[in-house]
């Protein structure tokens, strides 16, 4: 070291420094040294490195295919006994909540004078994005495996310019879809998390991309899943001709066990990833880069880079992409303005544009000059760097790790009196908060809340702070009173208003509470009391709730029924009904309403507002509505035939508002109603609720379908959920009158309210439709009033296709028995005496 021309010191902060991790270990297996790139990797928390040993990893080696190594198979323990050297092999470290880090080893035995082994030099390069191609041609390596004889593949074609989409049988019992329509009918078998990505695969063979090849995850109804390998290239390309896409799918899940983890490659990466094409268009972001930018995937893909992102525009972070897309590697740090979080970025050429990842490196950056008194092992350095790893830095409560570990401890040292309770407390609708005053003011609130959290509970109890606007209380109790007395204690607190720009505001909460038994962890109690809270929040928002036996078993029920409905919707045991819709003016049909049913084989008939809003909060309402439409896509030619002269009849789909907030489903529904319907032959349903939010993007939707011919409803009217101003600003074509406003057109308020209702609606020329009408009396008052069309069970139950003229005969019945007893009266009054 004496031709060195720098201290000893500065050399090791080098290493320090060095973007790959290097660690030391002895031949018994522990740390000796480590930078903070390999504390990182390994997850070793800042001081503790010398404590960690082969033998009791914080996370766990896994090889390609996830399957998990033993000590014996650790390549370091390898090198560590017989003294061979690895050179870039390719593992992946598993942290505790699952995430997946991909690295390639190089490790050196270093010799004592005998010959043995007394240390292994390991250096950890973190697989980036550029690497990824490498890494998945690996991979696609295994998959070209002999399969076996009687695994069955499924044959398809798609045209992309026609969107005609076919295939063969196989497909469908490959991969248990049932038939299927288009690209997009298909990836709704995908789930969530991959059908970006699938999509993504079909969108490079429309731009061109002669053959790919990639996996997808589908989920079968019991929870588990299944791993399929798609092959497809193009028979050919031609901007005159039409253009064929020819492939193949084959189920891998028994063939290659573990690879599901490879799929989520670039997903489970540490670092944020977005690619840029050449137009400055953001063309992929995985979740990390969602999370690190506080914005969702369609926030970020198809836009504009310096359109999300204008401040950026002609600053350093600017330049440095200039550069990248010009065809030159660059790596910099970047301190947003706003927040100054700072960023290490790095940006590679792609053939098409330019890779970016990045990663957040703000606690490194405020914490530079604090790195040389660590070097020279200052314990209130380690101390206060062991701190900020364990608090949440807002509010300076415990973080997540920490509550987990206290909570761990507890259950460990806990008295046979006592218990663990666990107040999973969510601040109700905190996002209106930072919407209407600011994220700093938000800032501001969560931390009076802290210290309110803190004032109330005594020791020995923790409050901790997971992050957004949830927190926990953990303490020790004697009994589920106690629990309960200190959540009470919460919620008046918080009924205390808090000061903002002086004004008083009062922020509401929701608890869930668990309580310990003997089989408790800290998982299952912090699981359990999030259920509790969901509970709570279902029931109405600032309340309490103690997770029991019944929750539980409502939280079972609604997987199960979640596990069958999707069996239902694969194995098309949906069924859709029908009920007439007639016109008051010349009494004929004037078009139906579809309404799922289902019966299970059996649980018997399973009502709609059970699975309804299960398919609302598992996300199935999207396959489920697009199965409502293509349903009466089939049935048209017969909805035609039982509307017989009417030939204006409309078919009416009620839509929720997660199904408008999901592009794909609006491009379904209106590919649908251009290829099938009629102009005005198509309407949606909304409840009045959807119109409450104040949605830039709703309001663009329903204007965009409503200059297609589409017809707009607003279904159960008067329930008061938003105001009249929303009646001019969206384009409603039709107001329903739902159960509740006709059962009280018999009382005072009721007949003012609906003869006002319907005068508004006729103000900004819409119709009203009266249904749910039960009686007769309700019918001849309902017209009087003045509506425009009319239904209910009085005039027809719905009715699947084969049973529908019966109703629709019913309906015509009820319309004539009225209209000849009107007759009557009215001959009776005009006969003299």
């Amino acid at each position: 070291m004496s031709d060195y021309p720098f201290p000893e010191s500065q050399l090791l902060e080098f290493v320090m420094d060095m973007p790959c991790g290097v660690a030391i270990y002895l031949k018994t297996g522990e740390v000796c040294f480590c930078n903070s790139t390999a504390q990182r990797i390994l997850g070793i928390v800042s001081g503790q490195g010398q404590a960690l040993s082969l033998a009791n990893r914080h996370r766990q080696v896994i090889d390609i295919f996830g399957s998990v190594l033993a000590l014996a198979q650790d390549p370091l323990t390898l090198t560590a006994t017989t003294a061979a050297p690895v050179a870039g092999q390719l593992l992946g470290v598993r942290d505790p909540t699952g995430e997946v880090s991909w690295i390639s080893l190089y490790a050196t035995p270093h010799l004592d004078a005998e010959g043995a082994v007394s240390a292994v030099s390991a250096t950890f390069v973190e697989i980036l994005l550029p690497q990824l191609d490498e890494l998945k041609a690996s991979v696609s390596s295994q998959k070209d495996r002999p399969l076996h004889d009687e695994a069955k593949v499924g044959l398809w074609t798609w045209n992309f310019r026609t969107g005609e989409f076919n295939h063969d049988r196989n497909f469908s019992v490959v991969t248990g879809t049932g038939r299927v329509r288009s690209v997009e009918g298909w990836s709704y078998s995908v789930v969530e998390e991959d059908r970006l990505k699938f999509l993504l695969q079909f969108n490079l063979l429309e731009a061109g991309i002669p053959k790919v090849e990639f996996a997808y995850k589908s989920q079968r109804g019991n929870g588990s899943q299944q791993l399929f390998f798609v092959r497809a290239a193009a028979t050919n390309f031609s901007l005159e001709r039409e253009t064929t896409i020819e492939g193949s799918v084959i189920e891998i899940t028994a063939l290659l066990p573990g690879t599901l983890e490879v799929g989520e490659l670039v997903d489970s990466m540490t670092d944020g990833y977005i690619a840029i094409d050449r137009n400055w268009c953001i063309s992929f972001a995985n979740k990390q880069a969602e999370r690190l930018l506080n914005l969702s995937h369609i926030d970020i893909v198809g836009v504009g880079l310096w359109d999300q992102f204008p401040t950026a525009f002609e600053t350093e972070i600017a330049r440095q992409l200039e550069l990248a897309m010009s065809g030159k590697h660059v790596s910099f740090d970047f301190v947003a303005r706003e927040s100054r979080a700072c960023f290490e970025i790095r940006a590679h050429p792609l053939p098409n544009g330019v890779a970016v990842y990045f990663r957040d490196i703000t606690e490194q950056h405020n914490f530079t000059e604090e790195r040389e008194r660590l070097l020279s092992a200052s314990e209130e350095t380690k101390e206060r760097l062991s701190y900020a790893a364990s608090h949440d830095a807002l509010t300076n409560l415990p973080n997540r790790t920490a509550l987990l570990s206290w909570i761990d401890d507890s259950l460990r040292d806990l008295p046979r009196y006592q218990k663990l309770a666990l107040l999973f407390i969510d601040l109700d609708r905190f996002k209106r908060v930072n919407d209407t005053h600011g994220h700093a003011e938000g800032d501001r609130v969560l931390i009076q809340i802290s210290h309110k959290l803190r004032s109330i509970v005594d020791h020995p109890a923790t409050v901790a702070r997971l992050g957004g606007d949830e927190f926990v209380v953990a303490l020790r109790i004697r009994t589920i009173a106690d629990a309960q007395q200190i959540a009470n204690d919460i919620l008046s607190e918080l009924a205390k208003p808090i000061n903002v720009r002086e004004r008083p505001l009062v922020v509401t909460a929701s608890i869930g509470i668990s309580i310990s038994n003997e089989f408790s962890s800290s998982e299952t109690l912090l699981r359990d009391a999030d259920v509790a809270l969901y509970e709570a929040k279902e029931q109405g928002r600032n309340r309490i709730r103690m997770f029991d036996s019944a929750i539980r078993q409502k939280v079972v029920t609604r997987l199960d029924t979640e596990a069958d409905l999707r069996d239902a919707l694969k194995l098309a045991q949906i069924s859709v009904h029908f009920q007439p819709i007639f016109q008051v003016a010349n009494r004929e049909l004037a078009g139906f309403e579809t309404l799922t049913r289902w019966f299970h084989q059996d649980k018997g008939s399973i009502p709609p507002e059970i699975f309804i809003s299960v398919a609302e909060e598992s996300g199935l309402i999207l396959p489920l509505g697009e199965y409502l439409i293509d349903s009466s896509v089939d049935l048209l030619p017969e909805l035609s035939i039982h509307a017989g002269k009417a030939a204006n009849f409309t078919i009416w789909i009620n839509v929720s508002s997660r199904q408008l907030e999901d592009y794909s489903f609006v491009n379904h529904l209106i590919t649908s109603y251009q290829e099938n319907f009629l102009p005005g032959q198509l309407g949606i349903e909304l409840t009045e609720s959807v119109l409450g939010r104040d949605s830039t993007e709703l309001y663009s939707i329903l204007h965009a379908l409503a200059s297609r011919g589409v017809k707009i409803a607003i279904d159960d009217f008067g329930r008061g959920y938003s105001s009249l101003s929303h009646l001019v600003d969206y384009p409603i074509d039709l107001i329903i009158l739902g159960h509740s406003m006709i059962d009280e057109i018999a009382t005072t308020p009721g007949s003012a309210l609906v003869p006002a209702i319907i005068n508004l609606a006729h103000a900004i020329n819409a119709k009203v439709c009266a249904s749910g009408i039960e009686t007769e009396l309700q019918l001849r008052h309902l017209i009087d009033l003045g509506v425009d069309l009319i239904s209910g069970y009085y005039l027809g139950y719905p009715q699947p296709i084969d049973q529908l003229s019966q109703s629709i005969h019913q309906g015509r019945r009820g319309l004539a028995h009225l209209d000849s007893s009107t007759r009557s009266t009215s001959q009776t009054e005009d006969t003299p005496i």
